[in-house]
């Protein structure tokens, strides 16, 4: 066990991700840092990092056939403090969450309803409506980011996430499938994978298209750009097996990069202004 394997099983692109990203929406919302936005950014990034590693925790099994040089199934992490930790992060995001609803508003109890959501797709089932609800808890933290401003934000960056998720799952079906666990793609099979997932990608584009079009918002350029990606993904499983490197550079690399910039465009416009 070393502390590279402890950082590494926190996934530190998604945990970034899941501090700029709430960061840069808060920011276009206009809200104070100082205390509801701070709050705010808080509960997101820790509730993103608890799960995060939940999902590392639960996934141990079908790691261990596809991935063994990952942290819990090589040994680097031990899987008990892992998850007593990711137990802790998404503790300390509900209680802020809760601090929240008090001062600010009880709209912000609907990040408890993504906490559930987060627990189903992260514990209970990897099907369809397991990748619902993922989608369903990355869409409300952005809303709780946003609110009142521009939920259609929420809804495009939700079904994005859900495309993306669609065909991360069918890259990893061979091992998921050997090891019990029911995903999407298992249910759909490869074309509707492929029909469903650029549905939601060329859905998700159209809502940032017609954003950016109302705003004038620059870097929703950059969010289009992640739409159109996760849409080549989507149609490229047709002609490619799983495993593919290439595709799995473009799922989990590229579009996380453009996703990266966009909210970092943000903070930058939003500072800037």
């Amino acid at each position: 066990m070393t502390l590279m394997g402890y950082i590494k099983v926190a996934r530190p692109p998604l945990t970034v991700l899941g501090g700029i990203a709430p960061l840069a929406l808060v920011l276009w919302a206009g809200k104070p840092l100082v205390w509801e936005g701070l709050l705010i950014i808080l509960a997101v990034f820790f509730g993103n990092m608890g799960w995060t590693m939940m999902n590392e925790c639960m996934d141990i099994d079908v790691d261990a056939k596809n991935k063994p040089y990952k942290p819990l199934p090589s040994g680097q992490a031990d899987w008990e403090k892992v998850f007593m930790a990711s137990m802790f992060l998404i503790g300390f995001s509900f209680a802020t969450l809760i601090v929240l609803s008090v001062f600010f508003g009880w709209f912000y109890m609907v990040g408890v309803l993504g906490l559930v959501f987060s627990y189903v797709y992260n514990v209970l089932r990897k099907d369809l409506l397991g990748n619902i609800c993922m989608a369903g808890a990355y869409g409300i933290a952005a809303l709780i980011s946003l609110y009142p401003r521009y939920p259609v934000f929420s809804l495009a960056f939700a079904l994005l996430t859900l495309a993306f998720n669609l065909a991360v799952q069918y890259q990893d079906l061979e091992a998921e499938k050997a090891s019990g666990v029911i995903t999407a793609p298992q249910q759909l099979g490869r074309a509707k994978t492929s029909l469903l997932g650029c549905l939601f990608s060329s859905l998700s584009l159209g809502i940032f298209l017609a954003l950016l079009e109302k705003t004038s918002y620059l870097p929703l350029v950059s969010f289009k750009i992640t739409s159109i990606l996760a849409m080549i993904s989507l149609a490229s499983i047709n002609y490619v097996g799983t495993g593919s490197r290439a595709q799995e550079a473009l799922n989990r690399y590229l579009g996380r990069i453009f996703l990266l910039i966009g909210f970092v465009w943000m903070i930058i416009t939003e500072v800037a202004s």
